[in-house]
């Protein structure tokens, strides 16, 4: 008995015809995507290469022996140097809160943004140290004062070279304070030191209230 007419001539592995598509159209089964090879880990060397940043390199100086213990002892040339990049730079004391670093710089980039430009650096949990770019713009923070963070008082110092960066504990600490409806005949130097004597110890006037 002769083969059904369709399989005449036909391979039976060839591809069929679908309607709709040419004749010599095939399905094709796309391809497993392809998966980059995992990086190597990194060892415990790799971590201590050589940076791309040449500045990011330090050097290595025999420290001195001081009843047997090495000591670091920097030329007064490296001493001075490095002072002389923190000369316009104030230590602030946040008093009584702790708050996170990037609110406190937040709050700071609004009350002082305008005057001028400062870079913030965090010492430990509620001391910051601020560094001004002139010597002037330090001044006007401090003569604007007193300053406070969400009701908190902001203590603000001049940094010098072997200052603490330590916010200690303290029974009292100096404060700005503002009054009001001070009589006209009072306002001079020994009226308004009697007046201020009823809250402390008064020690100074500031810019505004000196210059009038």
């Amino acid at each position: 008995m002769p083969p059904p007419p369709s399989s005449l001539g036909k391979d039976p592995l060839a591809p069929l015809a679908v309607e709709g598509l040419p004749p010599s159209t095939s399905t094709k089964v796309p391809s497993p995507p392809i998966i980059p090879p995992a990086a190597p880990p990194k060892t415990w060397k790799n971590l201590f290469s050589p940076s791309s940043n040449p500045d990011s390199a330090l050097q290595f100086f025999e420290p001195s022996i001081v009843d047997g213990i090495p000591r670091a002892k920097p030329p007064p040339d490296v001493v001075a140097k490095g002072a002389l990049e923190w000369e316009n730079a104030l230590v602030a004391f946040l008093v009584g809160k702790k708050f996170p670093a990037s609110k406190v710089k937040e709050v700071l980039l609004q009350k002082w943004g305008q005057v001028g430009t400062f870079s913030f650096h965090i010492v430990s949990n509620g001391v910051f140290l601020i560094k001004f770019n002139n010597g002037q713009y330090r001044d006007w923070i401090m003569d604007n004062g007193p300053w406070d963070l969400w009701g908190y008082h902001l203590a603000l110092r001049k940094w010098t070279k072997g200052m603490s960066l330590k916010l200690e504990e303290c029974s009292s600490i100096p404060v700005w304070v503002k009054l009001s409806n001070v009589p006209v005949h009072l306002w001079t130097k020994l009226g308004l030191s009697y007046i201020a004597s009823v809250l402390g110890r008064p020690l100074y006037m500031d810019a505004q209230t000196t210059n009038r």
